[in-house]
């Protein structure tokens, strides 16, 4: 997966100060690895230098995706109560991680 980050004002400002903690951070995530973290494999510059881009892990699914697609056809969740609750644990323990 790809996620572009666009450049604010670069010819003022420089590169953006939270583009550069997201890359850091998500660097140093790749070494202590959690199964609920997508892992960022390389950062490219596009040859024009209009964007950065970060590459992370395939994943088959998107959570917002699939929450969003199933929601427009049948007016509901995709998950059932006791999915809900895994998914909220699987979501607090990585950012338990993040902050450790």
């Amino acid at each position: 997966a790809l996620k572009r980050c666009l450049p604010h004002h670069e010819e003022s400002d420089g590169f953006p100060l939270t583009t550069l903690r997201e890359i850091n951070t998500l660097r140093e995530l790749a070494v202590h690895k959690h199964p609920g973290i997508v892992q960022l494999r390389d950062v490219a510059v596009s040859s024009s230098r209009s964007g950065v881009f970060l590459v992370f892990e395939y994943c088959e699914h998107d959570l917002a995706d699939v929450i969003d697609t199933y929601y427009t056809k049948h007016g509901k969740s995709p998950f059932r109560e006791s999915e809900v609750k895994r998914l909220g644990l699987q979501l607090l323990s990585a950012l338990s991680f993040l902050h450790s």
